[in-house]
């Protein structure tokens, strides 16, 4: 009786059996009918969108990184294959330096008696030039500074000969405008007095006897004006001068006196040869 007392007291009370089998359920929405998103769901879905947009921008700055990083990590590799590549090749250039430094070494000795030698056959040429060397070595240095000096005296005699051509030349031409003009003068002053027997003396004219001097003269007059503007000098008086001459003169024949350039030196330097005997 107890332990039919006992396994009744273990069941579950039938109502709650009863509500748990015929508990009433949600009725699922019909297929056709379309599902509109919710406010929460539609931020949701936005912000999802934003975290995957900043993940795909963060995984392509993490992929030009890794780019970049790639990039310098194989020129490191290169730059470290080249240096390997070079002390790979140490031994080898310390080996051709020993080699260099002991071919040096063995050229020493010989290196050491060619200076003796030469240092030897110097001593013998100083020994046998003896003072005859030394005696010529200053008769070549006295006969070059006598010859700068002589053409250094040629020179300024040159030059003193060519000014004093040019003097006596415009003292000439100064004495010759001179001595024209005196007879011009004179010309002039006795123009009035000397007239021929049968000739008609001059019109009397408001300007006087210097008027018709002047118109007597005027020939005259030109060919001194032209001789002023020669004896004056300058281009454009040398210019007008060789209008109204028609073409200018030629120099004369060297030695005329003249005073162009083609006058010879008035002096000559000797030779050196000249002097050897005295």
């Amino acid at each position: 009786m107890a332990d039919s007392a006992r396994g009744r007291a273990d069941l579950p009370p039938l109502n709650r059996l009863m509500g748990s089998l015929f508990r009433a359920r949600p009725t699922p929405p019909a297929p056709d009918a379309p599902r509109r998103p919710s406010p929460s769901s539609s931020a949701r879905w936005a912000a999802a969108q934003q975290r995957h947009e900043a993940n795909t921008r963060k995984c392509q700055l993490i992929d030009a990184r890794l780019g970049s990083v790639h990039a310098a990590v194989g020129r490191q590799r290169d730059a470290a294959r080249d240096v390997a590549r070079e002390l790979a090749l140490v031994p080898g250039a310390r080996r051709q330096l020993e080699a260099l430094q002991a071919e040096a070494a063995a050229l020493q000795p010989a290196l050491a008696a060619l200076e003796q030698l030469y240092g030897a056959l110097a001593a013998a040429a100083n020994a046998e030039a003896g003072p005859g060397a030394l005696a010529q070595q200053q008769e070549a240095a006295h006969r070059q500074a006598r010859h700068s000096h002589y053409q250094q005296i040629q020179c300024d005699m040159d030059a003193q000969y060519a000014d004093a051509c040019r003097t006596l030349a415009h003292q000439r031409a100064a004495s010759a405008a001179r001595s024209f003009q005196h007879d011009l003068d004179d010309y002039r002053r006795g123009a009035g007095d000397h007239r021929p027997g049968g000739a008609r003396p001059p019109r009397a004219s408001p300007a006087g006897s210097a008027a018709v001097a002047d118109v007597v003269l005027a020939p005259s007059i030109a060919q001194d004006r032209r001789m002023e503007a020669f004896l004056g000098g300058g281009p454009a008086q040398d210019a007008r001068h060789d209008d109204a001459r028609g073409a200018p003169q030629r120099p004369g024949p060297p030695g005329d006196g003249d005073g162009d350039d083609d006058e010879p030196p008035a002096f000559a330097v000797l030779a050196d040869e000249d002097f050897d005997g005295g």
